[in-house]
Protein backbone atom coordinates (compact mmCIF):
# COMPACT_ATOMS: atom_id res chain seq x y z
CA UNK A 1 0.00 0.00 0.00
CA UNK A 2 2.96 1.97 1.12
CA UNK A 3 4.89 1.51 -2.22
CA UNK A 4 1.87 1.96 -4.10
CA UNK A 5 0.81 5.76 -2.22
CA UNK A 6 4.37 6.70 -3.29
CA UNK A 7 3.71 5.64 -7.07
CA UNK A 8 0.56 7.87 -7.10
CA UNK A 9 2.04 10.92 -4.96
CA UNK A 10 5.80 10.69 -7.69
CA UNK A 11 3.31 10.56 -10.94
CA UNK A 12 1.17 13.60 -9.36
CA UNK A 13 4.60 15.67 -8.74
CA UNK A 14 5.67 14.76 -12.53
CA UNK A 15 2.24 16.02 -13.90
CA UNK A 16 2.07 19.36 -12.13
CA UNK A 17 5.53 20.09 -12.86
CA UNK A 18 4.90 19.04 -16.73
CA UNK A 19 1.54 21.50 -16.89
CA UNK A 20 3.17 24.47 -14.97
CA UNK A 21 6.32 24.11 -17.51
CA UNK A 22 3.54 24.16 -20.03
CA UNK A 23 2.03 27.38 -18.93
CA UNK A 24 5.36 28.91 -19.05
CA UNK A 25 5.94 30.36 -22.01
CA UNK A 26 9.57 31.41 -21.46
CA UNK A 27 10.22 29.96 -18.48
CA UNK A 28 13.95 32.09 -18.21
CA UNK A 29 12.45 35.50 -19.07
CA UNK A 30 11.02 36.15 -15.67
CA UNK A 31 11.27 40.03 -13.82
CA UNK A 32 13.90 39.94 -11.78
CA UNK A 33 12.46 40.35 -8.19
CA UNK A 34 14.45 40.71 -4.58
CA UNK A 35 17.11 43.24 -5.96
CA UNK A 36 17.12 46.84 -5.71
CA UNK A 37 18.72 49.69 -8.87
CA UNK A 38 18.92 52.86 -9.37
CA UNK A 39 15.49 52.88 -10.96
CA UNK A 40 13.54 51.09 -8.05
CA UNK A 41 15.63 52.32 -4.73
CA UNK A 42 16.21 56.41 -3.54
CA UNK A 43 12.17 56.01 -2.60
CA UNK A 44 12.32 57.91 0.69
CA UNK A 45 14.14 58.78 3.71
CA UNK A 46 15.08 55.09 4.73
CA UNK A 47 16.52 54.56 1.46
CA UNK A 48 18.66 57.30 1.83
CA UNK A 49 19.31 56.43 5.55
CA UNK A 50 20.15 52.91 4.14
CA UNK A 51 22.11 53.64 1.21
CA UNK A 52 23.98 55.95 3.35
CA UNK A 53 24.77 52.99 5.67
CA UNK A 54 26.02 50.93 3.04
CA UNK A 55 28.81 53.30 1.83
CA UNK A 56 30.22 53.31 5.64
CA UNK A 57 29.60 49.85 5.52
CA UNK A 58 32.57 49.51 2.65
CA UNK A 59 34.72 50.44 5.76
CA UNK A 60 34.59 47.16 7.34
CA UNK A 61 35.82 44.96 4.44
CA UNK A 62 38.87 43.34 5.84
CA UNK A 63 40.45 44.16 2.47
CA UNK A 64 40.01 47.59 3.13
CA UNK A 65 39.55 49.92 5.91
CA UNK A 66 38.94 47.33 8.51
CA UNK A 67 42.27 45.47 7.89
CA UNK A 68 45.05 46.37 4.82
CA UNK A 69 45.44 49.73 4.95
CA UNK A 70 47.59 49.32 8.60
CA UNK A 71 49.80 47.04 5.97
CA UNK A 72 50.57 50.75 4.02
CA UNK A 73 50.99 52.35 7.68
CA UNK A 74 53.83 50.19 8.58
CA UNK A 75 56.53 51.37 6.07
CA UNK A 76 56.65 54.57 8.59
CA UNK A 77 58.06 52.69 10.99
CA UNK A 78 59.71 49.57 12.07
CA UNK A 79 57.00 47.19 12.97
CA UNK A 80 57.23 43.77 11.19
CA UNK A 81 54.18 42.29 9.82
CA UNK A 82 54.88 38.39 10.63
CA UNK A 83 51.94 35.86 9.50
CA UNK A 84 51.66 34.13 6.16
CA UNK A 85 50.75 37.29 3.99
CA UNK A 86 54.08 37.72 1.68
CA UNK A 87 52.10 40.80 0.33
CA UNK A 88 51.98 42.39 3.67
CA UNK A 89 55.63 42.16 4.10
CA UNK A 90 56.56 43.42 0.68
CA UNK A 91 54.20 46.21 1.47
CA UNK A 92 56.17 47.11 4.81
CA UNK A 93 59.33 47.06 2.94
CA UNK A 94 58.42 49.15 0.10
CA UNK A 95 58.94 46.56 -2.34
CA UNK A 96 55.09 45.48 -3.80
CA UNK A 97 54.41 45.32 -6.98
CA UNK A 98 51.15 45.29 -8.84
CA UNK A 99 50.51 41.01 -8.79
CA UNK A 100 50.15 40.99 -5.48
CA UNK A 101 46.58 40.60 -4.18
CA UNK A 102 46.64 43.68 -1.50
CA UNK A 103 47.62 46.00 -4.18
CA UNK A 104 44.15 45.08 -6.34
CA UNK A 105 41.95 44.44 -3.75
CA UNK A 106 42.50 47.95 -2.29
CA UNK A 107 41.80 49.32 -5.01
CA UNK A 108 38.38 47.54 -6.14
CA UNK A 109 37.49 48.16 -2.31
CA UNK A 110 38.03 52.13 -2.61
CA UNK A 111 36.23 52.46 -6.10
CA UNK A 112 33.55 50.66 -4.36
CA UNK A 113 33.37 53.07 -1.61
CA UNK A 114 33.24 55.53 -4.34
CA UNK A 115 30.79 54.41 -6.87
CA UNK A 116 28.25 54.15 -3.62
CA UNK A 117 29.10 57.70 -2.61
CA UNK A 118 28.34 58.95 -6.35
CA UNK A 119 25.07 57.26 -6.39
CA UNK A 120 24.08 58.87 -3.43
CA UNK A 121 25.06 62.47 -4.37
CA UNK A 122 23.21 61.93 -7.79
CA UNK A 123 19.91 60.26 -5.56
CA UNK A 124 19.44 61.86 -2.68
CA UNK A 125 18.54 65.79 -3.95
CA UNK A 126 15.54 63.86 -6.03
CA UNK A 127 14.20 61.87 -3.38
CA UNK A 128 10.97 63.80 -2.99
CA UNK A 129 9.38 63.99 0.42
CA UNK A 130 12.42 63.95 3.66
CA UNK A 131 13.35 65.34 6.39
CA UNK A 132 15.58 68.35 5.15
CA UNK A 133 18.19 68.11 7.99
CA UNK A 134 18.71 64.59 7.32
CA UNK A 135 18.88 65.03 3.18
CA UNK A 136 21.72 67.73 4.14
CA UNK A 137 23.68 65.60 6.60
CA UNK A 138 23.12 62.50 4.46
CA UNK A 139 24.61 64.46 1.58
CA UNK A 140 28.07 65.69 4.06
CA UNK A 141 28.55 62.14 4.51
CA UNK A 142 28.45 60.82 0.91
CA UNK A 143 31.12 63.67 0.26
CA UNK A 144 32.85 62.66 3.25
CA UNK A 145 33.02 58.74 2.87
CA UNK A 146 34.02 59.53 -0.82
CA UNK A 147 36.91 62.44 0.10
CA UNK A 148 38.22 59.80 1.96
CA UNK A 149 38.60 57.48 -0.04
CA UNK A 150 40.48 59.57 -2.62
CA UNK A 151 42.61 60.52 -0.25
CA UNK A 152 43.43 57.02 0.68
CA UNK A 153 44.34 56.17 -2.77
CA UNK A 154 46.17 59.13 -3.51
CA UNK A 155 48.32 58.33 -0.44
CA UNK A 156 48.86 54.32 -1.92
CA UNK A 157 48.79 54.95 -5.59
CA UNK A 158 49.34 58.40 -6.14
CA UNK A 159 47.51 59.13 -9.56
CA UNK A 160 44.37 57.40 -9.92
CA UNK A 161 41.25 58.10 -12.32
CA UNK A 162 38.60 60.56 -10.81
CA UNK A 163 34.99 59.41 -11.15
CA UNK A 164 32.72 61.43 -10.10
CA UNK A 165 28.51 62.39 -10.44
CA UNK A 166 28.97 63.30 -14.15
CA UNK A 167 30.76 60.23 -14.78
CA UNK A 168 28.39 58.33 -13.53
CA UNK A 169 25.09 59.71 -15.39
CA UNK A 170 27.20 60.67 -18.53
CA UNK A 171 28.21 56.49 -18.20
CA UNK A 172 31.74 57.37 -19.04
CA UNK A 173 34.13 55.50 -16.83
CA UNK A 174 36.97 54.73 -19.27
CA UNK A 175 39.24 57.55 -17.97
CA UNK A 176 42.74 58.48 -17.54
CA UNK A 177 44.72 58.99 -14.36
CA UNK A 178 44.73 62.18 -13.15
CA UNK A 179 47.59 63.98 -10.69
CA UNK A 180 48.00 63.63 -7.12
CA UNK A 181 47.32 67.29 -6.40
CA UNK A 182 43.71 66.86 -8.60
CA UNK A 183 42.86 63.90 -6.35
CA UNK A 184 43.77 65.78 -3.31
CA UNK A 185 42.39 68.48 -4.22
CA UNK A 186 38.83 67.28 -4.91
CA UNK A 187 39.33 64.88 -1.67
CA UNK A 188 39.57 68.76 -0.15
CA UNK A 189 36.14 69.81 -1.96
CA UNK A 190 34.49 66.75 -0.44
CA UNK A 191 36.04 67.36 3.10
CA UNK A 192 34.68 71.55 2.70
CA UNK A 193 31.36 70.08 1.18
CA UNK A 194 30.64 67.70 4.49
CA UNK A 195 32.19 70.39 6.89
CA UNK A 196 28.97 72.60 5.89
CA UNK A 197 26.08 69.71 5.89
CA UNK A 198 27.17 67.94 8.93
CA UNK A 199 26.12 68.55 12.42
CA UNK A 200 28.58 68.91 15.06
CA UNK A 201 27.41 65.97 17.25
CA UNK A 202 24.83 63.31 17.12
CA UNK A 203 22.76 61.26 19.50
CA UNK A 204 23.30 58.09 20.87
CA UNK A 205 21.14 56.61 17.96
CA UNK A 206 23.87 57.75 15.36
CA UNK A 207 26.56 57.92 17.39
CA UNK A 208 29.66 56.53 14.40
CA UNK A 209 28.79 58.38 12.03
CA UNK A 210 31.25 61.09 10.54
CA UNK A 211 30.39 64.88 12.40
CA UNK A 212 31.58 67.90 11.53
CA UNK A 213 35.03 67.53 13.00
CA UNK A 214 37.06 64.79 13.41
CA UNK A 215 40.05 64.92 15.66
CA UNK A 216 43.66 63.48 15.16
CA UNK A 217 42.66 62.76 12.11
CA UNK A 218 40.28 59.79 12.34
CA UNK A 219 38.20 58.09 10.77
CA UNK A 220 34.50 57.79 10.86
CA UNK A 221 35.16 54.09 11.78
CA UNK A 222 36.52 54.61 15.01
CA UNK A 223 34.82 57.59 16.57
Amino acid sequence: MKLRNNIILGSLVVVTAAVVAGCIKHPLDQVQSGQYNTGNYWRNQADVIAGINGIYNVLYTEDWIGHHIYVFDDQSDDIYVAGDHPDFKAVGVFNADATQQIIGVTWSFAYEQIARANNALIYIPKVPVMDDAIRQRSLGEAHFLRGYAYFVLSEIYGEVPIITEKNVTDVNYNVAKSSVDSVRALAEADFLAAASMLPETYQDADRGRVPQGLHGGCCASCI
